[in-house]
């Protein structure tokens, strides 16, 4: 399994792929489309300039230093929905990519799916979470189009990937691991992610008025209160590293674009670390307590199922703690 990262100049890149990131994405920015779209609609669904490459030159030398460290660089162009204004720029900066040496396209809109392969044939397009592929005729539909690597959605429990993935053969997935949990359905959200505080609607106390009233979606409603005040950036999913590896998911997905380089370099060597204890064999249950370990030591907050990729295994990894996992 690969560690899949993000890197946001050609610094980090040379920095993560030495420590052992094997795959970066990141985001791009160029002048004529900050000039015209500016960042309240990006190409890469993010709104800060801290997630974006900023000009040419530094997009060439992340690329070459992801390169020159043994890394791909795939570059995130993963709205869901471009207008039609955007699409003539949005082509523009992916033939700029492109020509710099990016390694793959992560995308989520069919649109420019289909149109990639027709301009740059052969080119290499993972699917972003965004385009939320949960099952397998979604799965089977993008990869008519072309895609070659599928970002599962965050939402799926363990034995939903696996059966994903033993019913999409030559499919290739990514899972998250670290940071960036959604309580929502990422691929179906309508939140707007512009506050330059970066305090999201979705972690925001507020009131909810039920139309209709019903027993779904009051559950629904004391679901997302619970969310009010919690850092959905410090997520964690490394206890699932161990069944990930199993069933063949093909790279452990870091979040944190816009986020310090310190942050992304702590996940990377801690992947990496706990890769290292698996591919030695190590078992299931003496795993989980080394992943435990290490997240207890790093997050301020204990396991919180809302805060976990995959809290079907908080039980397991943490006999006799009185947690409930949601239904």
């Amino acid at each position: 399994m690969r560690i899949l990262c993000p890197a946001d100049s050609a610094v980090e890149a040379a920095l993560l792929a030495g420590l052992g990131a094997r795959e970066l994405y990141g985001g791009y920015l160029p002048e004529a489309w900050a000039g015209r779209f500016a960042l309240a609609a990006p190409p890469n669904r993010r709104t800060f300039t801290e997630a974006q490459i900023r000009g040419s030159g530094e997009l060439r030398a992340a690329i070459s230093a992801a390169h020159a460290g043994g890394a791909e660089f795939f570059l995130t162009v993963n709205s869901p929905v471009y207008a039609r204004e955007q699409y003539p720029a949005l082509y523009a900066l992916a033939g700029e990519a492109l020509a710099a040496g990016a390694d793959a396209f992560i995308a989520a809109d069919p649109g420019f799916v289909i149109e990639s392969r027709a301009r740059w044939p052969g080119v290499r397009i993972h699917l972003s979470t965004l385009a939320d592929a949960a099952n397998h005729g979604s799965v089977a539909f993008w990869g008519r189009l072309g895609v070659e690597r599928v970002t599962l959605p965050r939402h799926l429990p363990l034995a939903a990937i696996e059966a994903l993935v033993a019913a999409s053969p030559g499919m290739r997935f990514d899972a998250f691991v670290l940071y960036g949990q959604c309580p929502n359905n990422e691929g179906q959200c309508s939140f707007s992610h512009d506050d330059p505080g970066r305090t999201w609607p979705c972690v925001q106390p507020y009131t909810a008025t039920l139309l209709p009233d019903s027993p779904q979606t009051r559950h629904a409603a004391e679901v997302q209160a619970g969310w009010a005040g919690l850092s959905r950036a410090d997520a964690c999913g490394l206890c699932g590293l161990w069944d990930l590896a199993r069933i063949g998911v093909a790279a452990a997905k870091i979040v944190g674009r816009g986020t310090s380089t310190q942050r992304k370099a702590w996940a990377v060597r801690t992947v990496k670390e706990l890769l290292g204890l698996i591919a030695a064999g190590i078992a299931r249950d003496d795993y989980l307590a080394e992943a435990r370990q290490r997240s207890c030591a790093r997050f301020a907050h204990r396991c919180d199922p809302r805060l976990c990729y995959f809290p079907e295994l908080i039980r397991a990894s943490l006999p006799g703690r009185d947690r409930k996992i949601p239904s």
